[in-house]
């Protein structure tokens, strides 16, 4: 079985698998793929418990590249570890950690024998992934990444492979790495060691990260930005004190430079091509109703002032996230996470994302739109999120008991069950601010989805304006724009 990941998700796909074998021939190997060389503990505490359950040995397998030449010696052996002279020949090293056996240092396949089309990702998006990278410097609490410095794939080893890769149709490659910039100089010369036929590069980095290398780099980033590649960045919060308690940071004096290189990143890339994503957790437990006001406000300002900044709108009420293996599920059940200090906080998390998911049923837009769309949304739903902070400030979060809620949790209710139980808990005062905060969604009329459309034809003509259009030009691309997305949207009233 193949797990890139050892989140609750792949835990719990992995027992449900494992209970589908009859227990006399249950799989006695898990294939971890690249990320476990790093984070090899992470994958023990998560699965041995799963096998020790059942009974049933675990072992790990760590490859670069595609893996079948090694899993077809292994089925040869019966899983076995016996045959010694097989994984000597495939250049492997195994050793006992805790009880699992992890086999490490497989060699890549030759790039002649990497068949990239048969993989649905190219197949369905044009995108392929690749490994050039592991390990991280952090140490996020949040994280189940131990910090460690990276290592990096050889810049020609690199280009080789993205000249193959791109030869596959491949039209955007996913860089798999938790700070892909972790050391700026290795990264750097791989993107300029890059064949010019890339021209899409996703990837993961810190802000410092991205920061150092943008800094001492310039030219390679400047010739890199001139491509629509897109950088998703782990900004976390924008409160320095939060940065720290999350572990982004070690000290105040680190943390409080975020803002600033922030600042510096998205001047640099404004105008160019790439897009900047932003991983944000505004939400946790221990956080007070003026802090997530503070979040919201220069979040806001950021997608205000930039229009290439890429934020799903999942993140716009998104809790601190339980990782198994991290510094804060060690000492924290997943259940704990969701004991909010003030529960007004946690009532708004579940409030937001059951509007997100009427506000995609109310709304119809063309697929080739979706990134854009996704955009705007977020930065509607911000606003409403804003409004929503306001009228909740009026409201005393001892009106609400978590423990209701906490149990609806455990047994998996669906947010609509959750949301109505806080509601519940208001009796008399239900009405007043059911009525207060729909208004501000105001979903009877359809005006989530007018301000959907107007935003998004807002944000269009935005960047038709930084375009090198002329004049007349301008003003006939954004006519066209305006009769494309009202016809496009379903329920637009503009």
């Amino acid at each position: 079985m193949s797990f890139i990941g050892h989140s609750n998700t792949a835990i719990y796909v992995a027992n449900c698998l494992l209970r589908a074998f009859p227990p006399t021939s249950r799989p006695k190997l898990i294939i971890g793929g690249p990320d476990v060389g790093y984070s090899t503990e992470g994958y023990i505490d998560s699965f041995l418990p799963l096998y020790s359950d059942q009974h049933l040995e675990i072992k790990f397998v760590i490859y670069i590249g595609p893996g079948e030449p090694y899993i077809k010696a292994l089925t040869e052996t019966g899983f076995s570890l016996s045959e010694k002279s097989i994984f000597m020949e495939q250049d492997l090293e195994h050793q006992l950690v805790r009880g699992a056996q992890v086999l490490r240092q497989f060699s890549a396949s030759a790039l002649a024998d990497q068949g990239w089309r048969r993989y649905y990702d190219l197949s369905l998006f044009g995108d392929v992934g690749v490994k050039w990278a592991s390990g991280c410097k952090g140490g996020c609490k949040f994280c189940c990444e131990p910090p460690r410095r990276a290592d990096y794939r050889l810049a020609q080893m690199t280009s080789d492979e993205a000249d193959h890769i791109v030869t596959q149709d491949a039209s955007k490659l996913l860089i798999s790495a938790p700070d892909f910039l972790n050391r700026p100089s290795m990264a750097s010369r791989i993107i300029d060691s890059l064949p010019s036929g890339v021209n899409r590069l996703h990837f993961s980095a810190r802000v410092d990260s991205l920061y150092l290398a943008v800094k001492h780099y310039p030219n390679i980033w400047q010739k890199f930005a001139a491509k629509r590649h897109r950088i998703d960045l782990g900004v976390e919060s924008f409160i320095p004190e939060r940065l720290v308690w999350l572990g982004k940071y070690r000290n105040l004096k680190q943390a409080a430079k975020q803002q600033e290189r922030l600042a510096y990143l998205l001047e640099f890339f404004r105008p160019t091509k790439t897009s900047i994503g932003f991983f944000i957790m505004p939400l946790d437990w221990r956080i007070t109703l003026a802090e997530a006001k503070v979040e919201a406000e220069q979040l806001q300002c950021c997608l205000e002032q930039y229009d290439y900044i890429f934020l799903a709108s999942q993140n716009i009420a998104k809790i601190v996230s339980y990782a198994t293996g991290s510094n804060f599920s060690s000492t924290m059940s997943s259940q704990d996470f969701y004991r909010f200090d003030d529960p007004r906080l946690l009532f708004l998390h579940y409030l937001i994302k059951n509007k997100r998911s009427l506000l995609y049923e109310s709304i119809e837009i063309d697929s080739r739109a979706t990134h854009l769309l996704e955009v705007v949304i977020s930065k509607v739903l911000l606003r409403c999120y804003l409004l929503c902070l306001e009228r909740l400030a009026m409201f005393e979060g001892e009106c609400f008991d978590l423990e209701p809620i906490l149990m609806l949790r455990e047994r998996k209710a669906g947010e609509q069950k959750i949301l109505d139980t806080f509601y519940d808990q208001l009796k008399q005062k239900r009405e007043k601010l059911k009525q207060s905060l729909d208004e501000i969604f105001n979903e009877e009329s359809q005006g989530m989805a007018k301000m959907i459309t107007q935003e998004l034809i807002r944000t269009l003509c935005r960047r038709i304006d930084a375009s090198e259009l002329s004049d007349p030009e301008k003003e006939k691309e954004k006519n066209r724009i305006v009769i494309a997305v009202v016809s496009q949207c379903r329920t637009a009233a503009v």
